[in-house]
């Protein structure tokens, strides 16, 4: 989420202490919408004849580029967007129409003009473009916009919609997470990044360390097929269905009359145009060149839309699942990336477990001051000190961009992880939009990858020993060691300008530590 994007909004917290007992309304809806698939006929596109290309010595197996930095996030969805033939489909939790926001609903317009299908499908929380920038996308021919679980109130954070959610709380505080790019069902960019300036190193307040990769071959197909069960999904309500008037014809001429304005703007004279014409993955991929890749098995894992129906202590999850037969399979090291971690009793039994057998299990998160979402950290502080009796290394990435290598920051903007991954031994890798927290868990629907490559996994735990590092992080100890009954105190370890630091008093301002102290009076962790 982004830093507008508070995860648990004093609304929701109110309703939980004074609602708590209300039922959920049905999601179902009278409407007619039109059930369509990914297209299949690959050998039409020149993109998938590229793609078909670069996998002919690699049969059966899938073709990986880890995208580490924003901007060539950003790249790898407007270059191929621009390159599609027949159809993109996008699905996100949070898509913005700030400057990369507005370039890619400009792309996806200029894609429809050519004769392009495409496929909206949003979630319909706080993070959602506005009414009128929806219209503008839905009012073309070949564009479609969905709205998942949706509001009956329209508008932004309005007065009514926080009625609702108050009054719905059960249903409403259930969202999709997933995050999906798909181009002519022969590419795909999956991983946590939602559609925004602070997850592409745009000119934001807020900048997301985050991590997609950028497939091709078999996972695709899997992909679109993820995408295809969410899009027929009662719960995918089309916009249409939702307002009763739509903008005129010639106010839908002004709006994109604007749009084509704005981004005429941001192209000729932004720091982030510069930045994109600096990118690597834009280098890569002129004229219609596929990445260098690293070819592996892969396998697309997502949970059904209707998770969201279902109680969420039985709430089935394939993802957890199979990321729960992989641990218990581990020999020697499990490295996780996660910004929101909230693993309950039986994330500590687990690492419990795993002390056991004698696995490494390192973690590293967001600190309280790098967080963008404090009420999460209230849910977390709690199993600190359990977790390193435990064992577990636990690092919390420092909010200072300037003490990171470029790898992940690139501007002045204050920084925070958001970057959603496991290594599993070194040889598999899970990239995706699952935080390890009770939301993602039990009450979200969340997508993701899991790639068998020792290469890949090499450099995704490079990446996790990056931030890891003193000057990137904070290492939590205990000042009696990890094995006595009586472990004392944490102290957070770091090193700044190059000199070892360490405190016994939790590195974050006053007011955030009275902030946190407060929303861990609330019984608010199921919804973390």
């Amino acid at each position: 989420m982004g830093m507008k994007m508070f995860r648990a909004p004093c609304e929701i917290v109110l309703a939980l202490v004074l609602f708590s007992g209300c039922a959920a309304l049905s999601p179902q809806a009278n409407y007619e919408r039109k059930v369509s698939y990914a297209i299949q006929k690959f050998e039409q596109t020149a993109l998938n004849q590229a793609t078909a290309q670069a996998a002919a010595a690699y049969p059966g197996l899938s073709g990986f580029r880890l995208i580490d930095e924003g901007v060539d996030g950003f790249v790898a969805r407007a270059r191929y967007a621009r390159r599609a033939a027949q159809t993109v489909d996008v699905q996100y939790f949070i898509a913005q129409a700030d400057n990369s926001g507005s370039l890619l609903i400009g792309i996806l317009l200029d894609a429809a003009d050519r004769g392009v299908r495409v496929r909206v499908l949003l979630d319909d929380y706080h993070g959602t473009l506005s009414d009128e920038m929806i219209e503008l996308l839905d009012n073309h021919p070949n564009v479609e916009v969905r709205l998942f679980n949706p509001f009956s109130q329209r508008g932004s954070i309005s007065l009514a919609r926080t009625f609702e959610l108050l009054f719905n709380l059960g249903h409403l505080s259930r969202r999709m997470h997933n995050k999906l790019f798909i181009v002519d069902n022969s590419i795909a960019v999956i991983g946590g990044r939602n559609l925004g300036d602070e997850y592409f190193n745009g000119e934001s307040e807020y900048e997301f360390d985050d991590l997609d990769v950028f497939a091709v071959g078999p996972v695709v197909r899997q992909a679109s097929e993820s995408f295809d069960v969410y899009w027929n999904s009662d719960l995918a309500v089309p916009f249409g269905a939702l307002v009763d008037v739509r903008l005129s014809s010639s106010e839908i001429e002004r709006r994109r009359g604007d749009l084509v304005a704005r981004n005429r703007r941001t192209l000729d004279s932004s720091d982030f145009m510069r930045r994109v014409r600096a990118s690597t993955m834009d280098a890569e991929t002129e004229g219609g060149v596929m990445p260098e890749l690293i070819w592996a098995k892969g396998e697309v894992l997502f949970d059904p839309p209707d998770k969201i129906l279902q109680d969420p202590l039985e709430a089935k999850s394939q993802i957890r699942q199979r990321l729960r037969e992989l641990r218990e399979n581990l020999q020697h090291e499990l490295l996780v990336l996660t910004p929101y971690y909230v693993p309950g009793p039986r994330g500590v039994e687990m690492a419990d477990g795993l002390r056991e057998r004698g696995v490494r299990l390192g973690i590293v998160t967001n600190s309280l001051a790098a967080t963008d979402v404090p009420a999460v950290h209230s849910g977390y502080q709690r199993y600190r000190q359990a977790l390193l009796q435990s064992g577990v290394e636990l690092y919390e990435v420092k909010p200072n961009e300037k003490s990171r290598s470029r790898r992940f920051a690139s501007s002045a903007s204050l920084a925070a992880l958001h970057a959603k991954t496991s290594v599993f031994d070194r040889k598999v890798v899970f990239i995706g939009s699952m935080n390890i927290d009770p939301r993602s868990s039990r009450l979200n629907t969340e997508v993701g990858v899991l790639i068998e490559s020792a290469e890949l996994a090499a450099r995704v735990a490079e990446m996790w020993e990056q931030l890891a590092s003193p000057a990137g992080s904070y290492r939590l100890e205990l000042t009696g060691g990890a094995a006595t009954q009586s472990p004392g105190e944490i102290s957070w370890t770091t090193v700044d300008a190059g000199v070892p630091k360490r405190t016994g008093s939790e590195p974050a301002s006053i007011f955030r530590k009275l902030l946190v102290g407060l929303l861990a009076l609330l019984p608010i962790e199921d919804l973390l």
